[in-house]
């Protein structure tokens, strides 16, 4: 979980520039321009698989720095550029998605920057190059529903048509986990926050896909809560 969210620009980047001047060690910068480039699919997999172990078991002061680091280089923009150049490769799919999801998770200038850098679509193109992969379902709900929340990119999401259909399709296929469930339906919520996107979600019969989770997780109090937040949302005035 990361504990801090910048407030402005202002605070954002007086932070990277604090950093700087006590001496740290730009692993991050060095890692996106030294070995985020270049056609070789392989060397481009151990590159991202390194890039996301920096985000794992790490404290949460850490991820957050990690965040700056990411952001003062644009290795969003190198992440994206990457998952899209090269859809065939499941370890940069599994692995950039993963990223991503850390990368903007409590943090509204890489939302923004991801998704200005495309993000959106790379997630989607990812998640739908491989459908029957859990995994790549799960970080790559989990990566729409970071970029989304409190309302954060919801528009962006109109610009993909078939984008909330698949989404749907996406949960009722694995209805039965319990992760992809929850995230699905924390999406869904942060989705239906946005009234202008309330209509394209009840023509995608996302309330009907909703009461399914809810009902075969009837033991799971979490799940339950996801789901009737949802419903909830859907149905306001």
């Amino acid at each position: 979980q990361i504990m801090r969210e910048p407030s402005d620009d202002e605070s954002f980047h007086r932070a990277s520039r604090a950093r700087e001047e006590q001496g740290e060690v730009r692993s991050i910068a060095d890692l996106v321009t030294r070995r985020l480039h270049g056609k070789n699919v392989t060397k481009l997999e151990e590159a991202l698989k390194q890039l996301r172990r920096e985000f794992s078991n790490t404290s949460d002061r850490r991820l957050t720095d990690i965040q700056y680091d990411l952001f003062d280089c644009n290795g969003q923009s190198a992440v994206v550029q990457i998952m899209l150049d090269n859809p065939d490769s499941k370890d940069i799919q599994s692995n950039g998605l993963r990223i991503l999801m850390h990368s903007t998770h409590r943090n509204t200038h890489m939302r923004n920057a991801v998704t200005a850098a495309n993000g959106m679509n790379a997630i989607i193109v990812a998640m739908k190059q491989y459908t029957m992969q859990q995994d790549i379902q799960f970080y790559g709900l989990k990566s729409l529903e970071s970029l989304c929340h409190l309302d954060s990119n919801t528009g962006e999401l109109s610009h993909h048509l078939d984008a909330v259909p698949f989404i749907v399709e996406t949960m009722k296929r694995f209805s039965e986990d319990s992760c992809i469930a929850g995230i699905g339906c924390d999406l869904l919520y942060q989705l239906s926050c946005n009234k202008s996107l309330r209509k394209t979600l009840l023509a995608a019969k996302v309330a009907s896909a909703v009461a399914l989770i809810y009902e075969i997780h009837s033991g799971n109090k979490n799940v339950q809560e996801a789901a009737l937040d949802a419903l909830n949302s859907l149905t306001k005035p």
